[in-house]
Order: structure tokens, then sequence, then C-alpha cells
């Protein structure tokens, strides 16, 4: 009984406490660097335990649910415990995170009630638009539909990602029209383009528009900007920003593109919004593909320090028409319900076609000018 009674003593600490080291640097059992997770974030323990390997390190917990070591393929450098970045954008991404749950307070025998966070996500991070399948509501909460104005209506041409809580990152070539003039209007918190009951949908006017200043139309290159909203938005589970990444290479073999582009090439744009897991290309493999291209529009190839490649080896999936502009993301490595947008979508060829892919910007190699931008004085 004395045995059975500390137990319970400990599980009661735990759930009152609720400390855990979520976010920090681990080291699992083989001497791999990891960070300390949540079990329901770390696809490669979850792969363990459906293979009945339970030898993981526990970090903490955060009330029930168990923080662990989850491998990552960056190599320990510094035994002691610190923060992963101080950059501006990474303590946003952990700000703007709390929006993915809800505060409830739960009745604690030993003392006032205790506060805890409970998730609002809408989606589990499992492996699973062109070859895409319709998105959960509020599982892309940054994704922005960027407007065009011809005089009588509003064309959702293009999209875009919210960063911050009044700037929208996207494509520099989707700041002006052939057709309909400038951008005017960024929509967030769309889901269904044909709905107009849903209440999380609001359209907000463009008061600035800032293309990269080495941005130069029609040239592929530097093919990133950012739309300054014209007041801030207020953040919830339907309407969140996306993280910038710290690193630059892409720390997976597969990513996420979303959009309400076109689902066939040339063919009418999806209404609702899609997603499709694409395959990142090498820069050998991409410049493979582009070598016929190399024109004043591409005269360097694709350059690896600035562009990334995702399509599919085996299968018709691809961003396509009207998905410029958007998100290509991946899961964010601590944050099991935001993602980090890795690229800019920006062109390609045919959608869509097997072995060939297209070609987004990469986010990491702006990173400085995004943060000068969007937030100046932190």
């Amino acid at each position: 009984m004395k045995g059975i009674f500390i137990l319970l003593c400990v599980l009661c600490a735990v759930w009152v406490d609720g400390q855990s080291a979520e976010g920090e640097r681990c080291t699992t059992r083989s001497g791999q660097s990891g960070i300390c997770s949540k079990i329901s974030a770390c696809i490669p323990v979850q792969n363990d335990i459906r293979r009945r390997v339970t030898n993981h390190v526990v970090c903490g917990y955060d009330g029930f649910v168990q923080i662990v070591c989850c491998p990552s393929a960056e190599p320990v450098t510094v035994p002691t415990r610190q923060p992963i970045s101080t950059r501006i954008s990474a303590r946003k991404c952990d700000e703007y995170n709390e929006f993915s749950f809800n505060k409830i307070y739960v009745s604690n025998t030993f003392g006032p009630p205790v506060e805890k966070k409970v998730s609002n996500c809408a989606f589990t991070a499992v492996p699973l638009i062109v070859g895409g399948t319709e998105a959960k509501i509020r599982e892309f909460p940054h994704m922005a539909l960027i407007g065009f104005e011809d005089g009588t209506s509003i064309h959702w041409d293009c999209g875009g990602t919210l960063i911050s809580e009044q700037y929208v990152l996207s494509a520099a070539h989707c700041f002006d029209t052939r057709d309909y003039g400038p951008a005017k209007y960024v929509r967030l918190g769309e889901y269904d383009q044909n709905r107009v009951d849903d209440g999380t949908a609001i359209d907000l006017r463009i008061i600035q528009s800032i293309p990269h200043p080495e941005y130069r139309y029609p040239i592929q290159y530097n093919d990133i900007g950012l739309f300054k909203l014209e007041r801030r938005v207020e953040l919830s589970g339907a309407i969140r920003p996306a993280c910038l990444p710290q690193v630059s290479a892409v720390p997976t073999k597969t990513a996420i593109a979303s959009g309400w582009g076109t689902v066939t090439w040339r063919g009418k744009q999806s209404n609702v919004l899609l997603k499709v897991v694409l395959d990142m290309f090498s820069q050998t493999e991409c410049n493979s593909t582009y070598r016929t291209d190399i024109n004043r529009k591409l005269n360097r190839g694709i350059m690896e320090e600035s562009q990334v490649c995702a399509g599919s080896h085996t299968e018709e999936k691809d961003s396509c028409q009207g998905d410029s502009g958007g998100p290509l993301q991946i899961y964010h490595s601590t944050h099991s319900c935001s993602y980090t947008v890795v690229g800019v979508t920006s062109f390609g060829k045919a959608c869509g076609t097997i072995g060939t892919p297209g070609v987004y910007t990469r986010v990491f190699a702006y990173l400085n000018w995004i943060e000068k931008i969007v937030w100046p004085n932190q």
C-alpha cells in the first residue's frame, strides 16, 4: 500500500507541476542529437513503438503526456542545455504556437485549479494541387489568398503565408498582374471559397507591397516578397502564422504544398484548400530537369542557396497555376501543431509531370531581410 500511495503522489505532483523539458536539447540512447518533444509529435519514436522498441529517452511530462527525446539530424555540439535559437523569428514561432491551444482549468484536490493547455490542432503529423487531397479545416491556419480587382470583382489568383500579425509572405511575381494590375487584398481563414457561412474568413487591404530589392521581372531569382496588411490580425486557432526556418537545409525528404490552384494543367481552380505531399529533389536533379530552360530568365540555372525543388519521382503530383506564392512547408520539429514554411511557390513546367519538380524560393536565404521588415525593433 505504501508503494501505491507514493506512486499516486508522484503522479499528482507531475499533474500539478505541469513542467516539462519540451524544446530542449537531448541525446538519445544511441548518442544521436535530439529535441525533447511530445511523443505524439515524434514520428521516429512512434515508429519504434510500433516495432515494440521502447527504450526511448523520456525528458519529462506535460500533465500525463510523455515528452521524449526525438532524434534530429543535428549533431551534438554542446552537452549543456541551451535555447535552440534566439532569433526573433524563432521566438515569434514559439509565441504564435500558443494559439494552437485552448486553456482550461482543472480542479486540484491539493490546491487551487491548475491551468492546462488543450490542443485544438486540426492535424496529426503522419506521412501521408495536382494529385492532392482536400485539407482539413484549420489544418493550414497560415494560408492566405492574394486578391486582384478588375473594377467589379476580386480575383484570388495567388497564395501566400501569414508569418506575423500584419505581414504575408508571397512570391514577388504575384505583386502585379497583366490582367488585373497590382494585388490589393489578402484573405485569411479561408477553406472553401464557395461557402460564406463559416464565419472565419476575413478580407484585408494591402497597404504596402514589398518585393525583394533584387527581384527583377521576368528574371526567376529572388522571387519573394511581403505584403503589409491594413491592420494587425487577431490571432486564433483558425488564423495563425507559420514559422520561419532556422536552417538552410530542408531536413526532410518530403514537404507539403497547399493552395487553391488548378487541379489539372490549365484547368479550373479548386474552391477547397488542397494539400499534396511532395518529394524533395536535389539541386543536380532539378538542374538536369531545367537544363533546356537556361535563358535570360534563369541564366544561372537552379541556385541551391536561394531555390529548392519539390515534385514527385513516381506520381503526378505538383503545385499548379494559382498556387504561386503559396507555401512549401514541413511539420515543425518541436511544435506539434505548427508548420515551418521552407519555400515559396515560384515557377515550374506543366503541372504534375512525373520527375519534373516545381521550383520554390528558399525562405531561409532571405530570413535576415524578412526579420528586419516584419520585426524591425525586436
